[in-house]
């Protein structure tokens, strides 16, 4: 099984789940977050004075999918949230060993599905 962490644009976050929800995926972690790096800032004007914001608002969605979903999934992340400009996110694939579902005991791909 795989973990796939997408950090992206907070306005592309309800098109993505409708896109993942239609290739399959039943369940996914979505969270607004606010993320930093030092090549991406914003300057605006307050008061008359330039004041650079280098903080920016995002989106993180989490998936736990089967081995062979992987490039589905990615396909579909990249398709609905990429433009091609500075700030599109980046995407992590991790291993993950094992999986539970606390209130069916059902584990690994089992536990990731409806019942």
């Amino acid at each position: 099984m795989k973990k796939v962490t997408a950090y992206i644009r907070s306005q592309k976050a309800l098109k993505l789940k409708e896109q993942l929800n239609k290739a399959g995926i039943v369940a996914m972690t979505i969270a607004d977050i606010t993320a930093w790096t030092s090549y991406r800032k914003v300057t605006l004007q307050r008061r008359g004075i330039p004041v650079t914001y280098d903080l920016v608002h995002m989106a993180k969605i989490e998936v736990y999918i089967p081995d062979d979903m992987v490039d589905q999934v990615l396909k579909v992340i990249t398709d609905n949230t990429r433009t091609g400009e500075l700030g599109d996110g980046i995407i992590t694939v991790s291993n993950l060993d094992q999986v539970i579902n606390i209130t069916t005991l059902m584990k690994n791909e089992d536990a990731v599905h409806e019942p």
